[in-house]
């Protein structure tokens, strides 16, 4: 069965959220992290509902009521959200509570907050979304495990239409911590929130399409047995979007090896590095689709192809890897 992207939104580091720009200026890193550029939240949720929301809670809403208002969907089948650490904010506020009131009289709101399904239950509620709600937290994987669940759930005929996400944020405490880990090394952590509405109607032509999602935990991948699976071989591949953290990055070494004849681009170099980061990759290379246009300051590698039909967003975060293939 075709899965569609029939809408996609991101709020990133990058001006990306509710534009028709495409990353035609590139933001450069101002500090340790990259942080979202965020919105003018009261311009898509009701002023009296922000002040009990965290940031990430407002991206993740903001975000999501773009992507239905655009698809025109009101209430989706199901909602399905990736996120590696969760509410990372509420987190350091509840156990920082519990050392500064000594484990007395603590206020449980920062508890309830900083829970992993926190942003996909407030996106039900405020939808008034009673179907299907599931949060992923597996690490690099998490929303490529989103997105595996949305394919059962059309596969079974089980929904028409599914809001999937990937959403983590960063925030002092969570990076001093983050680089102090040997996987943080030489690594610019940051932040995110990307949506997809996806549907298996195709509504009209030039659809970008959900090929495949494949996930390995293995420090080999075979490469050409998953394409095989979707029929399509290496040369078939016209662009490789890559999860590079810089331009020599070693993980990335064989992908590039491989698909000699492809297109290669990278963006953890404007956005940084975090769980679902992949989620803004499959962002960026429905774009690509849509507008058939390829941001410049991305591009690793150049081959002067102008018609694109088939990308592969690659991801290798300690040997654990990840495919999502997007056609039109």
């Amino acid at each position: 069965m075709a899965i569609y992207i029939k809408s996609c939104e991101s709020i990133s580091p990058q001006n990306t959220f509710d534009t028709e720009d495409f990353l035609s200026e590139i933001i450069p890193l101002e500090k340790d992290y990259y942080s979202c550029l965020l919105p003018v939240y009261k311009d898509y949720i009701s002023p009296k509902l922000l002040r009990r929301m965290s940031i990430i809670v407002r991206n993740g809403v903001a975000a999501s009521n773009v992507c239905l208002a655009k698809a025109r969907v009101e209430n989706p089948d199901a909602i399905i959200l990736g996120t590696g650490l969760g509410c990372v904010t509420d987190t350091a506020k509840f156990l920082n509570q519990l050392i500064v009131d000594n484990e007395q009289l603590l206020n449980p709101t920062a508890f309830i907050q900083s829970t992993h399904n926190t942003v996909s239950g407030k996106i039900a509620l405020l939808l008034s979304c009673h179907n299907y709600n599931m949060t992923y937290s597996q690490k690099s994987t998490s929303f490529e495990s989103a997105l595996i669940d949305a394919q059962l759930k059309f596969w079974n005929n089980e929904a028409k239409n599914i809001l999937v996400g990937g959403i983590d944020e960063i925030n002092d405490q969570s990076y001093n911590l983050i680089s102090k880990t040997p996987c943080a090394k030489n690594v610019v952590q940051g932040e995110g929130a990307s949506f997809f509405l996806l549907s298996n109607d195709k509504e009209e032509e030039g659809a970008v399409r959900l090929t495949g999602v494949e996930t390995v935990n293995n420090s080999d991948i075979n490469i050409n047995g998953i394409l095989k699976k979707y029929d399509l071989k290496v040369d078939d591949i016209d662009l490789i979007i890559g999860g590079d953290n810089s331009e020599n990055d070693n993980n990335y070494k064989s992908i590039k090896e491989i698909f000699t004849n492809s297109i290669y681009l990278r963006y953890k170099n404007i956005i940084g590095e975090y769980d679902t980061a992949s989620a803004f990759g499959m962002w960026l290379g429905a774009k690509i689709l849509e507008t058939k246009t390829i941001p410049k300051e991305l591009v690793l590698k150049d081959l002067g192809k102008k018609d694109i039909k088939n990308i592969l967003v690659y991801n290798n975060k300690s040997n654990i890897h990840s495919i999502i293939l997007l056609s039109i």
